[in-house]
This record gives C-alpha cells, structure tokens and sequence, in this order.
C-alpha cells in the first residue's frame, strides 16, 4: 500500500500529524504541445477536497489554540467535515480519523 511503503514517516504513532490523501484529476488524455500549451479537456476530480482540508486543519489548529473562541471555530469545523467526507481518506496520529 503506497501509505505503507512510501509515506510510512507521515504516519508514526506519536507524530500528532494530521494527513489526508486523496485522489484528484485534472482530466484524462492531457497533453503538453511542443509550444507548452496544453491539450485535452479538462475535466477536474476532486479539486476541492485539498483547498476544504487546508480549511479544516486552519480552523482545527486555531481552535486548539484558542479555546475562548470554542463554539464558533467548532461550528465551522464540523460545516467542513461532510465536504471532506465525499472521496478521500484522513488519518491522525498514524490512524484513521472516522467523522
């Protein structure tokens, strides 16, 4: 599995890293001309879900910083999780995270 052999330091127990690996696609059949432009229809897959995971993390660590503030960070957390919830996989700590 490519967590296993190739990101395994991403993953260690004891880290406190917060990872998300997802799939995106500009499109298939993509081609790059000899003059640099590019060729194909684009088609993007998934785009979003790096940009809504930057978010939550931002909110996330704020949130762990600034407890005053708990209510209105945690709402805007939990609008995030159902977005990240539609096609990629979170892991925390070397685990998991099951929203």
């Amino acid at each position: 599995m490519l967590r296993d052999e190739y990101l395994h330091s991403l993953f260690n127990p004891g880290g406190k890293l917060l990872v998300m690996i997802v799939s995106v696609s500009l499109g298939e059949g993509l081609t790059i001309g000899s003059n640099g432009e590019i060729g194909g229809e684009i088609s993007p897959k998934n785009i979003h879900l790096p940009v809504m995971f930057a978010i939550y993390s931002a909110l996330n660590e704020a949130l762990q910083k600034n407890r005053d503030n708990f209510e209105l960070l945690r709402n805007d957390v939990y609008n995030i999780i159902p977005l990240l919830k539609s096609g990629c996989f979170i892991y925390y700590d070397g685990e998991k995270v099951n929203f």
